[in-house]
């Protein structure tokens, strides 16, 4: 089995992509702007490289008006694997928030925080490599020089390790706003005393009970708000926790005024739809990952060899179409 064809780059690739609060340069804008579109590009890639190894393995030796095509598509695929150091940069820009995650958390001694940072600092190390060692090998044939044994080796166990890491994950983020919406649905559907059903499960969301008003000293009340934003943002795009935000500010002047109805309508909407959507996402995620998990060993058997290729390339598509679906499907004003 060929494992230098195998296209591992992007297989855990986040659909939301990491968001940068700190104030950022020309030059951060730019570079920012650039991960947006490879987004798209990294994963168009690899989709292309899936595509052409099946291609060619359809049909050996593939002809056009009696030329052969195999070493000018292997040569193509070779090139193509060069775009993975992009993917080592952005890795390598994102580990150090990441780090800082485990070490915030591991101060406020929320050890499930730790965790799950650590998962996330685990997989953005491994794709390092992986993208890394796709890079190296790929220079090193294009100069007809001897690919590094050790990258081959390695690249299997890799991608098979990223896929259930990123599966469980996706998994755990899954379960989390999954419990998160049902408790904002138990509020938000209340007959009667709507208003003070949301109220409570803000205060208890991202604000403070009266009860954590009276027992805290204003030290500990603002670690505790800390700490639960930390903790929604693990169940919520980041949308979700500003929009609630918003509303708990609305319910702090006592009564909302009739005016603001709509704009509690509206914000209860919006919010049940970004929760909805960052579902889609992860379930959508999870059959990515699945279907590469799916490709990775039926190399393992004795199928036609183009299989497996088409699986990746079919998970490499829907991770296309999630990025787009995020991007464009947007909640109605």
């Amino acid at each position: 089995m060929e494992i230098n064809a195998i296209n591992i780059t992007h297989i855990n690739s986040n659909s939301y992509p990491l968001i940068w609060e700190e104030e950022s340069s020309t030059f951060d804008d730019l570079f920012l702007k650039f991960e947006q579109i490879w987004r798209y590009l990294g994963k168009i890639n690899s989709m292309t490289r899936s595509l052409l190894n099946a291609s060619i393995r359809i049909t050996h030796p593939l002809t056009l008006g009696g030329r052969n095509l195999d070493a000018k598509i292997f040569s193509l695929i070779t090139k193509l694997k060069l775009f993975s150091i992009i993917d080592v940069t952005y890795n390598l820009s994102a580990i150090p928030s990441v780090a800082e995650k485990i070490f915030k958390n591991y101060q406020l001694s929320d050890y499930e925080g730790v965790a799950l940072s650590s998962l996330s600092c685990l997989l953005i190390s491994l794709d390092t490599v992986d993208s890394l060692g796709t890079f190296i090998n790929a220079f090193l044939d294009v100069n007809s020089l001897t690919p590094v044994a050790f990258f081959s080796n390695i690249g299997m166990p890799l991608a098979l390790g990223m896929i259930t890491l990123g599966f469980v994950s996706r998994l755990i983020q899954v379960i989390k706003t999954d419990q998160l919406f049902t408790r904002f649905s138990q509020a938000s559907s209340q007959i009667e005393n709507r208003e003070q059903h949301l109220n409570l499960f803000l205060e208890q969301e991202i604000g403070l009970t009266v009860e954590e008003m009276h027992a805290l000293s204003p030290g500990d009340r603002t670690a505790l708000l800390e700490q639960k934003r930390t903790l929604l943002l693990r169940a919520a795009p980041l949308e979700v926790v500003v929009e609630m935000e918003n509303l708990l500010e609305l319910f702090k002047d006592n009564q909302m005024a009739e005016n603001m109805h709509g704009r509690l309508e509206g914000s209860l909407n919006k919010i049940a739809f970004l929760l909805s959507k960052k579902t889609i996402v992860d379930i959508g995620s999870m059959i990515a990952n699945c279907l590469s998990f799916i490709g990775l060993s039926l190399f393992f058997t004795a199928v036609m060899p183009a299989i497996p290729f088409c699986f990746l390339a079919l998970s490499f598509f829907i991770k296309v179409l999630l990025v787009a679906y995020q991007d464009y499907i947007l909640p109605q004003s």
